[in-house]
């Protein structure tokens, strides 16, 4: 008969007691601690084992893993360092590369044996394309423009050989045009040269024309010589009368083909004409105003009104007139006026425009009244007018009137 042995507990060889579960356990369960010395049935969830430094480890180790570690080589191991990959890599005579690996994009100046990426091989070509046109940034369309010549260069040295250079050359052909050299037509000069005698030259001198002895009868002269000096005419070359005449004598004519003068007599005097002939007289101050004589005009006598021109400073030229006028748009200064000289009298008409309330300053050679400049009217398009009298070069009397109605 078999006997049986109860226990509740187990003890561990260090002396810790681990109590046993009370209730039967089920197919395939396994002891396991609670932590506190209290040991239970669990059911395994683990399927398989492995032993791990001589014990027994719940770690799964699946047939995958068993088909992962059958496709590794033999002599692989999983320590290799950088250097022996390196070392493996540059051994290996192909490596193919899958996905979309990346690598450092070089500098422009590198020129090393290292791995292009396409970002070095897109600034190269855009390096070398630089800023070509659109339609000549390919080799094709370069050699298109070049007209797919492979001599190029031969062809166009060849060219130019035959070309005129600009500094001249002799031409082995005729030329020939249908419009102008240096803007001349050919064909015009070419019929005005082709009426030129075959001996004539373009350097005759005077004494060379008067050796041919050209004689101008009276009835060939005819007209008026413009402009022309007319020196001693002979009566042997076809003049008449006097052959010679004195100095700064005046020519006239006396009546037939001869030619007569009339030298200049007292200082002042001037050529007049009595309706027959000329003669050097005194001149007549009769109705003559003399600027250096008292003179009484029995006529009205007026100066123009010069229109001025607005700016910031107006300066009057005393030179050009007595009368002026001008429009303030703005404020301005009335400066000195130029070329002033005592006893000159005028007048200076100063309108406002249609804004108003323009200022107008005076310069220093202005004097007033009382001492200080008048202000001008400020509605717009009144009109003031300046009486003024030069008493120096460096003084003007003026007197402002305002409001004048025009």
């Amino acid at each position: 008969m078999a006997s049986t042995i109860e226990v509740d507990k187990i003890k561990h060889s260090s002396g810790v007691a681990f109590t046993l579960p009370t209730a039967d356990g089920t197919a395939g369960q396994l002891l396991k601690t609670d932590g506190s010395r209290g040991l239970g049935w669990v059911t395994d969830a683990h399927t398989t084992y492995s032993v791990q430094d001589g014990e027994l480890s719940e770690n799964n180790f699946t047939n995958a893993d068993h088909t992962k570690l059958d496709g590794i080589e033999t002599s692989a191991t999983a320590d290799q360092t950088n250097a022996e990959i390196k070392t493996a890599v540059e051994a290996a005579t192909s490596i193919a590369l899958g996905g979309s690996p990346t690598t450092t994009t070089q500098s422009g100046s590198d020129n090393s044996t290292k791995i292009a990426t396409t970002a070095y091989t897109d600034a190269q070509v855009a390096t070398v394309v630089d800023s070509a046109p659109g339609t000549l940034n390919t080799l094709n369309e370069l050699a298109a423009a070049l007209g797919d010549d492979a001599n190029f260069s031969t062809t166009t040295a060849t060219n130019i050989a035959a070309k005129l250079p600009l500094a001249g050359g002799a031409m082995t052909g005729a030329i020939t045009t249908n419009s102008t050299f240096d803007g001349r037509d050919v064909a015009t000069d070419g019929t005005k040269l082709d009426g030129i005698e075959a001996s004539a030259t373009a350097d005759q001198t005077k004494t060379d024309i008067e050796a041919l002895g050209i004689a101008l009868p009276a009835a060939n002269l005819t007209g008026t010589v413009a402009n022309a000096r007319l020196g001693t005419v002979s009566v042997g070359k076809g003049g008449t009368g006097a052959t010679t005449h004195t100095a700064n004598s005046v020519l006239v004519g006396n009546g037939t083909s001869a030619v007569g003068s009339i030298a200049p007599s007292t200082s002042g005097y001037i050529l007049t004409s009595n309706g027959t002939s000329w003669a050097s007289t005194a001149p007549s101050t009769s109705g003559i105003g003399l600027l250096d004589e008292a003179n009484t005009w029995t006529k009205g006598q007026r100066g123009e009104i010069t229109a001025l021109t607005y700016g910031s400073t107006i300066t009057p030229d005393l030179n050009h007139s007595n009368h002026f006028s001008f429009t303030l748009t703005g404020n301005s200064t009335l400066a000195n006026p130029s070329n002033l000289t005592a006893g000159q009298t005028g007048s200076i008409f100063i309108t406002q425009d249609g804004t108003g309330n323009r200022i107008l300053s005076f310069g220093t050679y202005w004097m007033w009244s009382g001492g200080g400049a008048p202000d001008l009217s400020t509605d717009g398009g009144l009109v003031d007018r300046l009486d003024y009298i030069v008493v120096s070069t460096t003084s003007i009397h003026g007197v402002l009137s305002l409001e004048i109605k025009v």
